[in-house]
């Protein structure tokens, strides 16, 4: 590979390692709110279950739109 080439490849490899870091900073805070609720010292477990299905339910839906961090990255990296 010459000096060249991967000059030409590096930015393309930065927007993939930003639309990388933002889709993990939307998945870690859409998961924050599970997390939060199954921590709590006084745990009502009847809402657990929902909860759970809500964090998969919006965690699939990302691969049909793209969660806010991540939309901005992308619509960064087609400027």
């Amino acid at each position: 590979m010459t000096k060249k080439t991967s000059q030409v490849s590096c930015p393309s490899h930065q927007v993939l390692h930003n639309v990388l870091l933002h889709l993990l900073r939307d998945t870690v805070y859409i998961s924050t709110s599970l997390t939060k609720t199954s921590e709590g010292k006084d745990v009502d477990l009847s809402i657990i279950e929902p909860r759970v299905s809500a964090t998969i339910t919006t965690l699939k839906r990302m691969e049909e739109k793209d969660a806010p961090f991540t939309s901005r990255a992308a619509s960064v990296a087609e400027n």
